[in-house]
């Protein structure tokens, strides 16, 4: 029975202390959940830039994409021919930066397409034939693909038949540098709101200490146990944590369904966003490292509360 007297006045007290800070309660929470958001956002974004990477490491460095009746470049004044496709090859071949090579035509085409954006509603308006054919180039390490990309332009056009001459890394190389500054200062950010949770925790602690100074003297004098004085703010502060850690995880986890439906409906692939497994693997890391942090800052401002009021 004395077991479950104190358990009983553990929860009582918490829940007291609760209610009586419940602004201070209610703005730690939201402060600590933003702080978590942002920090698994910053890894997230890391991991889905390393993701993109991985997905285009495989492709090509080059695309020589060929004309068809929508074209609307120079180059093109009706679609490429069979005999100016085999014209263009010894062309790309001769290249001495070319590692290898391979032609892609429009039924290969279109079934990377359709895998690629399966699900979604662009599917509907598009078949095979609005698909340009192309040859795809990888090339050797160290190669200077701006000089690649000028010379083929260059000797291309003397065989006629070709689109444009794409350089694939360079198309995304601006998208990855905008990511990679995106995700630093979601970190600084989340470092800084870190440190206002943080603030945010002590101040709430000490206000319940505060408010119940005579209670903790009176329990001091007649020998309460300090693990059972300390009880009440400890599970305090981990039921703001607690309910911290579910608005961030609803938070990402919403925040990166709606992103895949976005993109689904604009036409883009949903596939290539962070799986909902590895958004866990981030957020667990995450909220263990917070809980550390507010562990420790829970410690630290009872012990120097409490001792005040012995």
């Amino acid at each position: 029975m004395r077991g479950l007297r104190r358990i009983w006045w553990i929860l009582r007290t918490t829940l007291r202390n609760l209610w009586s800070g419940r602004v201070s309660a209610v703005v730690a929470v939201g402060s600590i959940a933003l702080a978590l958001v942002l920090t698994t956002v910053s890894l997230l974004l890391g991991t889905q830039t390393e993701r993109l990477r991985d997905h285009w490491a495989g492709r090509a460095d080059i695309t020589v994409y060929l004309c068809t009746r929508a074209s609307i470049s120079g180059n093109c004044r009706s679609t490429t021919t069979d005999r100016q496709i085999r014209a263009l090859e010894p062309v790309i071949a001769a290249q001495p930066d070319v590692e290898v090579y391979w032609f892609e035509n429009r039924d290969e085409a279109w079934k990377a397409f359709t895998e690629r954006f399966d699900g979604s509603s662009i599917l509907a308006n598009l078949d095979a034939n609005a698909l340009p054919e192309s040859y795809r180039i990888k090339l050797a390490d160290g190669a200077d693909r701006s000089a690649v990309v000028e010379s083929l332009t260059t000797e291309l056009a003397s065989v006629g038949g070709f689109d444009i001459v794409q350089d694939q890394r360079e198309t995304l190389s601006g998208f990855f540098s905008i990511t990679e500054k995106f995700r630093i200062g979601t970190l600084v950010l989340a470092a800084l709101q870190a440190s206002i949770s943080v603030a945010l925790l002590a101040h709430l602690l000490r206000s319940s200490v505060a408010k119940r100074r005579k209670d903790i003297r009176v329990m001091g004098l007649v020998g309460t146990p300090r693990r059972q004085i300390r009880a009440p703010f400890v599970l305090e502060a981990l039921s703001v944590y607690s309910l911290g850690v579910v608005a961030a995880a609803a938070a990402v986890v919403g925040g990166l369904n709606l992103l895949r439906q976005l993109l689904e409906r604009a036409g883009g692939s949903g596939a290539l966003v962070v799986g909902t497994e590895a958004a866990v693997e981030r957020m667990l890391l995450v909220y263990l490292v917070g809980l550390v942090v507010g562990w420790g800052t829970v410690r630290l401002t009872l012990r120097s509360r409490l001792r005040e009021t012995n």
